[in-house]
C-alpha cells in the first residue's frame, strides 16, 4: 500500500475528495461536518492501492497533522480555489507540511473548479506564492472532476522517487549476501538498508525472505516502475 497525505486549509474539499476517491470505502471523525481527527478511504489506480489519510484543516489541529503525516509516500495539497480569504491558512499549512515531509513528492489539487467564480489553477499557485513548476491541476470532488488524474501525476512522481531503489532491488534482491550488494548500490549501510526494506515489505511493495536475503519486488512495486 501506498500512504498518500490529503491535506490543506478548512473547508477546502478534503472530506468530499476522500469519499469520492475511495467510493465509499472510507471512515470519518468529525463533528457537525467538520474533521477532526481523521478522514481514511482506499482506492486502487493501476493495480496499486492507496490508503488515503485526510487531515484536519482548522489550524488548531497542527499536531493530528503532524501525527497523520509521519510515513507518507506522497502529499495531496487541496486548495479551495474560489475563496481567496483561505489563502493565508492554505500557505501556513504549505509552508508546515514542507518542514515535516521536506523530500516527498507533491501535487496540488486546485478544488471546487465546478463554481463559476473559481480561479484558474496557476493563479492558486500566484496566489500562494508557490513555484510556479509544481504540479497543480483543476478538480472537482463534489462532481468527481479531475480526481483520479491528480492522483495518477502523484503516483507517477512517488514512482519517480523510488524508482532507482526499486531498480536496484530488482538486480541485485536474488543474489547472495542480496542486502549487502543493495546497501553498497544506494550508498547506505546495513542497518540503514534492511530498516529501507522494512518500510518497503510493509507497504507491499516487496516479499523478503531475511534468513537467506532474498528480497522479490511484489506486482505492486513493477506497476510502479511501469508507472513511472
Amino acid at each position: 500500500m501506498i500512504k498518500i497525505l490529503i491535506t490543506g486549509s478548512y473547508n477546502a474539499g478534503k472530506t468530499t475528495l476522500v469519499k469520492t476517491l475511495s467510493k465509499g470505502k472510507s471512515m470519518h471523525i468529525d463533528r457537525r461536518g467538520t474533521t477532526i481527527a481523521l478522514d481514511h478511504g482506499i482506492v486502487q489506480i493501476s493495480g496499486i492501492k492507496f490508503f488515503l489519510f485526510g487531515t484536519p484543516g482548522l489550524k488548531r489541529f497542527k499536531i493530528l497533522r503532524r501525527i497523520l503525516s509521519k510515513g507518507a509516500d506522497g502529499v495531496l495539497f487541496v486548495v479551495d480555489s474560489n475563496e481567496p480569504e483561505k489563502d493565508d491558512d492554505a500557505k501556513k499549512i504549505w509552508d508546515e507540511i514542507q518542514l515535516l515531509l521536506p523530500d516527498v513528492p507533491i501535487v496540488i489539487a486546485a478544488n471546487k473548479q465546478d463554481l463559476p467564480t473559481t480561479r484558474p489553477p496557476k493563479e492558486v499557485l500566484r496566489a500562494l506564492g508557490l513555484d510556479q513548476r509544481i504540479p497543480v491541476f483543476p478538480t472537482s470532488a463534489l462532481e468527481d472532476q479531475g480526481l483520479k488524474e491528480v492522483l495518477e501525476a502523484l503516483l507517477k512522481r512517488i514512482a519517480a522517487s523510488l524508482e532507482n531503489s526499486l531498480k536496484v532491488i530488482k538486480i541485485h534482491g536474488e543474489k547472495e549476501e542480496s542486502i549487502s550488494k543493495i546497501a553498497s548500490s544506494l550508498n547506505k549501510n546495513f542497518v540503514e538498508t534492511r530498516h529501507f526494506l522494512r518500510l518497503l515489505e510493509w507497504r507491499g511493495l516487496i516479499t523478503a525472505d531475511w534468513k537467506k536475503q532474498k528480497i522479490s519486488l511484489t506486482p505492486e512495486a513493477e506497476n510502479l516502475l511501469v508507472a513511472e
